[in-house]
């Protein structure tokens, strides 16, 4: 005790102060010793024992900085003692400062935000605490990526909008590789809306080393269409049909779309009707009127209005009446160039409509005669095959035009009836290889006329078009399945029995399916620069089998009942249109309805993808391989092409794409290392991704 007073303490208010240890204050036997520095030492008071002693506060401790790998999105915690409420507390990891959320005498957490450190492999980096003058460092690995480890065939959507992404993908056992492939989607609903986006592969060796492994080649926009061998008749037949769809169905889309434009400036059709009666204004002319048609017979010459683009105009077609039935009336152009020699023909068009599609499309799709009451009509959609269709629109199949669901009042041209036009046959084919062409555009066509008829009785905007389109594919469909082996829902069903038969023509089936798979091949192998909402060129028609493929894709995965499900969509059940009446209709988010679908076209194009996810309706992965060997070097059994950026790690790769185009990337992750992968999103709004481990 020989250097310690007793009596002596020194004041506490002072800016610099050295606080001695413990052992000292107890050596000396005080409560509390400060000494101060400075101006702000001050002279020890003598013999004042009733001063009061201040009592000593201990030291604080850091204790732990868990956990022992830190992870971007989650907390840092560091646990310690004596750590004073209104300490300024500082936490660092890698120089990076993170936000307080919580602090206590014995804890206190930070957060570790997403976006605040750079995408990389999983690394160490110093953590710094300081509490007041205390500082504490330690080294924690820091993990900044989602990490994702799926077994073979297994698959993982990441939904939500992020601006950044960062996925590890785990590396396979000992001595093997894992296959992934990246789906990277574009969300957006609004057709034409460019994204762009940086993919940037890490090796977990080095951040910002470039990724090994990347496979398969890039992609050119919409493909040339494939060469077929025309070795038999029913080949060359599929061939012309390929040939000439992308002109005709692009204008056939274009069509569509001023329409819907035109009729909903004009209004209600309904109300149309109404107005002209209330007037006692409804001229039925001379010529085809819907008081003539109601009684039309087989042999009766009527002349009937003809025009693709206009509703006040039109070419003046006269023509024979040669099949009357219960729903369907069939004429002829007098002018065609087999007019007269084809009623057999026309009249097994005509029978099958009464007895199939007719029935097919009201149960399932909707009435083609809804508005007949306002129109006055007979009860029967009129078909009209004429030589304008081949003169007028080269190409072409048959088309509608809504106009005719409107009184003359309103629009000059109307023939106040449900019409649809169709080709007669070329010089180059025979009547039954026009026959077996043309039964598939009539489901099509009787569709449209089944939308415009079950919106305009219900006062429901007209659809949009590319849904439109997928939807009349949708009908061709369940056509198809109305022939032996010719699918079910939900039936898997094969290329032999199906797109296999029509191209060998195992039966009287005309072409149907062939269309859907051979266009949808077309989309697959450009799909980062194409889309399912729009065209993206002047003859582009993959939309078609894309919207078609999707909405399959929708209601094999979320209907409970196939046709209560497609009648509510047709029909225009919600009021909304487009994408949007499409999550009405499932329930679930744009991301996860474009995501999923990316993912089932991803595993059926994988050949070593065990466990495939088809679209249930139908097996994909089959009709790839069945397409591909009767077709070789004109299909791939693998129609997805799988992007290889150029550079990885050194400035990573930007890809153009449009709304719901798709981009698929093929990575490798080795047994030795894992694989980083950072996706940045380059426009306001960010896409979704999934991953799918292939082997």
């Amino acid at each position: 005790m020989s250097n310690c007073s007793p009596v002596t303490t020194y004041k506490l208010p002072c800016r610099s102060v050295r606080r001695l240890s413990r052992a000292a204050l107890l050596a000396c036997g005080l409560g509390v010793l400060h000494a101060c520095s400075g101006a702000d030492a001050l002279s020890p008071e003598v013999g004042n024992p009733s001063a009061p002693t201040p009592v000593p506060s201990d030291p604080v401790r850091i204790v732990a900085v868990g956990p022992d790998t830190l992870v971007a999105g989650s907390l840092l915690v560091v646990e310690g003692e004596n750590i004073p409420a209104d300490a300024a507390v500082t936490v660092t990891v890698g120089g990076q400062a993170l936000p307080i959320r919580a602090q206590s005498a014995t804890r206190f957490e930070a957060l570790l935000p997403v976006g605040a450190f750079p995408c990389g492999a999983t690394a160490a980096h110093t953590v710094q605490v300081q509490v007041g003058a205390t500082v504490f460092e330690a080294r924690r690995p820091l993990r900044t990526a989602q990490r994702v480890a799926l077994e073979a065939g297994q698959s993982i959507s990441l939904l939500d909008a992020q601006p950044s992404r960062c996925v590890e993908l785990a590396p396979a056992a000992v001595g093997e590789n894992a296959r992934y492939v990246v789906a990277v989607v574009n969300t957006s609903t609004t057709a034409g809306n460019v994204a762009s986006f940086e993919l940037r592969g890490m090796s977990a060796a080095a951040s910002g080393a470039p990724a090994s492994g990347f496979i398969g080649g890039a992609t050119s926009g919409l493909l040339a269409t494939p060469s077929i061998p025309l070795s038999t008749p029913a080949l060359t037949a599929a061939r012309r049909v390929l040939e000439q769809m992308p002109a005709a169905e692009a204008a056939h889309g274009a069509r569509l779309g001023a329409q819907r434009s035109r009729l909903t400036q004009a209004g209600s059709a309904v109300s149309a009707w109404q107005l002209a009666r209330s007037r006692s204004s409804l001229l039925l002319g001379g010529g085809a009127s819907a008081a003539a048609q109601r009684f039309a017979m087989v042999g009766d010459t009527l002349t009937l209005m003809a025009s693709a683009s206009s509703c006040n105009t039109g070419k003046a077609v006269r023509a024979r009446v040669v099949y009357a039935g219960s729903k369907a009336v069939v004429l002829e152009d007098i002018t065609a160039m087999r007019a007269g020699t084809m009623d057999g023909q026309y009249r097994k068009i005509g029978g099958e409509f009464d007895s199939v599609v007719y029935p097919l499309l009201q149960q399932n799709i909707g009435d083609p005669l809804a508005m007949n009451a306002q129109l006055s009509g007979d009860g029967r959609v009129t078909m009209l095959f004429t030589r304008f269709v081949n003169d007028s629109l080269p190409g072409t199949a048959a088309f509608v035009n809504a106009c005719n669901f409107y009184p003359r009042s309103t629009f000059a041209a109307s023939n106040q009836d449900e019409v649809f036009y169709a080709r007669v046959p070329g010089a180059w084919e025979t009547p039954e290889e026009w026959r077996r062409a043309i039964r598939a555009s009539v489901v099509h066509e009787a569709k449209h006329l089944a939308s415009f008829a079950e919106r305009m009785s219900r006062g429901v905007q007209f659809e949009e078009p590319w849904l439109e389109e997928a939807t009349a594919r949708i009908a061709e469909e369940l056509y198809a399945r109305t022939f032996p082996g010719g699918g079910s829902w939900k039936g898997n069903t094969g290329f032999a029995s199906s797109v296999g038969c029509e191209l060998t023509q195992c039966d009287d089936r005309p072409l149907i399916m062939w269309k859907h798979f051979s266009v949808l091949h077309q989309y697959l192998r450009g799909a980062d620069t194409l889309s399912p909402l729009a065209p993206t060129g002047a003859n582009d028609n993959t939309y078609y089998a894309s919207g078609w493929s999707l909405v399959r894709w929708m209601v094999d995965t979320y209907a409970s009942n196939e046709s209560t499900w497609l009648k509510a969509l047709v029909r225009g059940d919600g009021g909304l249109v487009g994408m949007p009446g499409l999550v009405q209709r499932t329930g679930a988010s744009v991301p996860a309805l474009t995501v999923g679908w990316a993912v089932a076209n991803l595993q059926a194009s994988q050949r070593e993808t065990p466990g495939q996810v088809n679209s249930q309706s139908w097996n994909l992965a089959d009709h790839w391989t069945g397409m591909s060997t009767v077709f070789p070097g004109a299909f791939s059994s693998e129609p997805i092409r799988k992007i290889t950026p150029p550079v990885l790690g050194e400035g990573g790769i930007v890809v153009r794409q449009i709304a719901l185009g798709v981009s698929f990337f093929g990575v490798t992750a080795t047994a030795s290392e894992p694989l980083v992968l950072g996706i940045h999103g380059r426009e306001s709004y960010a896409p979704s991704f999934a991953i799918i481990r292939s082997r």
